[in-house]
């Protein structure tokens, strides 16, 4: 190991910078680990290094080659050492060292009592790099008095820091009141000397009137003035006209919310009356502040959607599009609320980690002899009885009946009631499997279980369930198959080839619900089939289930209670914890749940757009079109 050389009490690394000398010392000190970076008069930034001397021998050589920004080490003394701090802590990291330092900023020339500082220096063994300012504890007890007061530089304002909401808002209203702020909409737009200009409207996206304003309302509405204003000085005339959206779900939640009680309790007359009065409390509201925010905007002829003329325009609209058949009512699963009682949209969704109850769920299959890829593998299976030489040692000697079962995983047992059928894809391995666990294979009757080859391992670990391979076949061979309802045991449901069947997780084999599944309703499409749901809006089931389903929530109590129902076919239930959506207004999880809902097509609507786009000139909006509200 090489000896490390002798340094002097103090490295001078200082330069010269435009005739001024700069200076950069290191001061050798053993045991400390302080980095103090002041200023003197106009010469520029003195910054002393103290910290052991193996640091500086093997570290930091007066030759290194350390890229100082000068605007930071000289001139006016700055505040913010952000550069130099980094630079010096990366020449350290690029050389792999790793030490302690504390850095004091913005501090006059002061002395320090390095006897306590070495004492002390254990209190800042931390085994990684850092900086930070000097605290007001370290810095009474590393600095005397007298020097204090003066080394803390801290801008001052005559500005006020705070003021009150109240206070703010008279005197933003004064100073609306004495530049006349309103006044500037009619003179850009009636002024005799400009009737000539150009006519520019700004169509208003309405805000919610379902309480005060925010900060998100402030961006919305001083962007628009920012259009409305560079609008007015490009020589044009402006029409902005502002509104206000006086329905929807956010207005029916605040009013639960001031009522203390479920929007389902009240009637529709008294949530209506209840509505309009929050919306007319919130118009106002809000245009007030508006206005003091000196928006530029039409406010003595705004727009708000309950108002009479408006619905009913609104009415007649939907009325042409309906009868250009481009607009449909249909039965579609959508994301669905219980605690909104509402469908949600792609963008009113949050996924959040979610803990689940999967279940492996056995369906009993019933082969159907009049169809002859069915006939395939009831010979195969019969095969199988017969043949002792698949079957374990301890079975030889047993005749017992053989059940067989399709094998499907779900994260959601609560459809099970509703299953439609089981999918498969056509091109897997497939196989069939005795489980050898005790509680299996000693049974009275003998059964076996359908799933994909590639997920037996999978199955088999999640399970902690050892199985035997009996019978490989293609996925095309279950066509034909048909397997006994999970709620209804006298009804036959079929197995079905299905593109979205993948053999990456649970069985190879996927429990369908038409109704509460999206890839799910696309089958339900392709075959033609009828698609019913058993699952109110307030997320319970239906009495279509009978009595001891009916009213229980599906993610709650009734959840619970079809896996108690079910058990004598669930083979293993455990935790699955994913990413699942949920409510983005109440952040409780939703459901898809299928119902109707009115459709706009807006693929024919795009197409028209761009045909008029290319072949007409369009005005847009009120007073140029007859479409104007």
């Amino acid at each position: 190991m090489l000896e490390s050389p002798q340094l002097p009490s103090v490295a001078d690394l200082s330069f010269d910078y435009n005739g001024s000398k700069t200076h950069f010392n290191i001061v050798q000190l053993a045991n400390v680990n302080v980095v103090i970076i002041s200023d003197i008069e106009k010469i520029g930034q003195i910054v002393h290094v103290i910290f052991p001397e193996a640091v500086i021998t093997s570290r930091l050589q007066p030759t290194h080659n350390i890229d100082y920004d000068t605007k930071v080490l000289l001139g006016a003394p700055l505040g913010d050492f952000d550069l130099l701090l980094n630079r010096f802590v990366k020449t350290l990291v690029e050389h792999n060292k790793r030490c302690d330092f504390l850095f004091s900023l913005g501090l006059d020339h002061f002395d320090i009592d390095h006897n306590l500082v070495r004492k002390n220096s254990q209190i800042l063994s931390k085994n990684h790099i850092f900086w930070k300012m000097f605290s007001q504890i370290q810095f009474r007890r590393f600095c005397s008095k007298s020097v204090r007061a003066n080394c803390i530089f801290l801008p001052k304002t005559s500005f006020k820091k705070f003021i009150k909401s109240r206070e703010r808002a008279r005197l933003d209203s004064e100073l609306a009141c004495l530049a006349k702020f309103e006044e500037f909409y009619n003179w850009q737009l009636n002024e005799s000397t400009r009737q000539s200009f150009p006519i520019f409207e700004l169509l208003d996206g309405p805000p919610y009137a379902n309480g005060d304003v925010h900060v998100g309302h402030a961006i919305n509405k001083i962007l628009k003035d920012f259009v409305v204003r560079s609008q007015v000085y490009s020589g044009k005339r402006v029409l902005f006209r502002p509104g206000w959206d006086c329905h929807g779900l956010p207005i029916e939640l605040k009013i639960a919310r001031d009522n203390q009680q479920k929007v389902k309790d009240t009637s529709l007359v008294e949530t209506r009356k209840a509505a309009r009065q929050i919306a007319l409390h919130s118009i106002a509201s809000q245009e007030n502040s508006f206005k003091r925010w000196a928006v530029t905007a039409d406010w003595t002829n705004p727009y708000h959607t309950m108002d009479k003329k408006y619905v009913a325009k609104e009415l007649r609209l939907f009325g042409e599009l309906y009868k250009l058949k481009m607009i449909y009512q249909t039965f579609m699963p959508v994301y669905w609320s219980p605690s909104s009682f509402t469908a949600l949209a792609e963008s009113e969704l949050d996924y959040m980690d979610h803990s689940s109850t999967a279940a492996f769920y056995r369906f009993a299959v019933v082969c159907n002899i009049f169809k002859p890829l069915t006939v395939t593998i009831a010979i195969a299976i019969l095969t199988l009885i017969i043949n002792s030489g698949f079957i374990l040692s301890k079975c030889k000697e047993e005749e017992r009946p053989t059940k067989l079962y399709a094998l499907v995983w779900t994260t959601t047992p609560w459809t099970l009631p509703m299953n439609n059928a089981v999918a498969y894809k056509k091109d897997a391995i497939y196989t069939v499997v005795e489980l050898l666990a005790d509680g299996h294979y000693r049974r009275p009757t003998r059964h076996l279980y359908i799933l994909a080859k590639d997920l037996i391992s999978n199955f088999e670990k999640e399970t902690k369930i050892v199985t035997r391979i009996l019978l490989t076949f293609v996925g095309i061979e279950l066509e034909g198959l048909v397997y006994r309802s999970a709620m209804f045991s006298d009804l036959a449901q079929p197995f079905i080839e299905a593109s979205h069947v993948t053999t990456a997780v649970g069985t190879g084999l996927v429990h369908l619900s038409y109704a509460h599944g999206l890839d799910d309703f696309k089958v339900a499409l392709k075959l033609g089939e009828r698609v019913r749901c058993f699952v109110d809006e307030w997320g319970c089931y239906t009495r279509d289930l009978g009595h001891d389903l009916e009213g229980k929530n599906v993610l709650n109590e009734g959840n619970d209670l079809v896996l108690k129902m079910f058990r004598k076919n669930i083979i293993y239930t455990h935790q699955y914890k994913h990413r699942y959506p949920y409510d983005w207004r109440t952040k409780q999880p939703v459901i898809i749940r299928s119902s109707k809902q009115w459709f706009i097509d807006v693929s024919q609507v795009g197409v028209e757009a761009a045909r008029k786009i290319k072949i007409e000139a369009l005005p847009i909006g009120s007073p140029h079109s007859g479409s104007s509200f």
